[in-house]
């Protein structure tokens, strides 16, 4: 199971840490801020000090254009969805490493709320004020 990690402002030490706790061959360094653990260890956050979030990969879209990616976040959420515990979905969205702009997030968001709220699930979208959500958003 993959997982990602957005590492804190010495990524070099975060990417040790998971090295440690996760051992050489399990993570993945990609750019200075983010890195990719392959484990089916649980991952325990909370002893983590060199990372700000981390997310599990439910699903990777390899070689599309922004222009695609929408349509193909609002298929996976939807499918996604049904997997999902019942009761109400938070939901929210940060691009990392991604041409964009708030704007169009902000609509993907929009977009998305929309459909999975048809499901007859209520929805609350996270709104941005960057392309990233900042922890506090995403913890409360």
């Amino acid at each position: 199971m993959k997982h990602i990690f957005i590492l804190g402002r010495q990524p070099e030490l975060g990417v040790a840490e998971l090295e440690s706790l996760y051992g050489n061959d399990a993570v993945t360094d990609f750019e200075n801020n983010l890195a990719v653990v392959d484990t089916n260890e649980e991952i325990k956050f909370k002893n983590l000090g060199g990372s700000i979030k981390s997310a599990e990969v439910l699903q990777e879209f390899e070689g599309l254009s922004i222009n695609a990616l929408p349509s193909k976040i609002e298929d996976s959420c939807i499918s996604l969805e049904q997997n999902m515990p019942s009761g109400k979905i938070i939901l929210g969205f940060s691009f990392y490493n991604i041409q964009s702009n708030v704007r169009d997030l902000t609509k993907l968001g929009i977009r998305v709320k929309k459909t999975l709220s048809k499901s007859g699930r209520s929805v609350r979208f996270i709104p941005n004020k960057e392309l990233d959500l900042n922890s506090a958003s995403v913890f409360h």
